[in-house]
């Protein structure tokens, strides 16, 4: 339900922005303004997508996508959006992986890609770095 309001609210018509918390330790917040209006692209497969663009929500069609559930370019970065209600939320590597060797071969000019957890303003403070997962074992 996260999730599908958090989806929601980036399709709504109005300045958003993302506050970006490092999760190390003594990092200072970055803010964000994401355009008013984003257009959505829903895909069911990263091939489906023809043309990268800036300002334009990529949302997959699928739930079982693995890395991420949308994500985003604004200016030159990448956000890879992850929504999630719980503290613990491990990374899944592989498909990490496949996402970042797709953007790279993409042909799209993106200096940064930032994996970032979309999390209710309650948790903000309490939300740690989180572990990724590989075939073999946590890292």
């Amino acid at each position: 339900m996260y999730e599908l309001l958090c989806h929601k609210w980036f399709g709504l018509p109005y300045q958003h922005r993302l506050v970006l918390r490092p999760l190390g330790d003594g990092q200072t917040p970055v803010d964000v303004p994401i355009p008013i209006e984003l257009k959505t692209v829903r895909f069911s497969c990263l091939s489906d997508i023809k043309t990268i663009e800036r300002g334009v929500y990529y949302h997959p069609e699928s739930k079982s996508f693995g890395s991420l559930d949308a994500f985003v370019f604004v200016g030159n970065a990448c956000y890879g959006l992850q929504m999630t209600l719980n503290r613990d939320h491990a990374i899944e590597g592989a498909p990490l992986d496949e996402l970042l060797d797709w953007l790279n071969g993409a042909g799209f000019e993106a200096d940064c890609f930032y994996l970032t957890f979309v999390v209710p303003s309650h948790l903000v403070n309490d939300f740690k770095k989180q572990s990724i997962r590989t075939g073999t074992a946590s890292v």
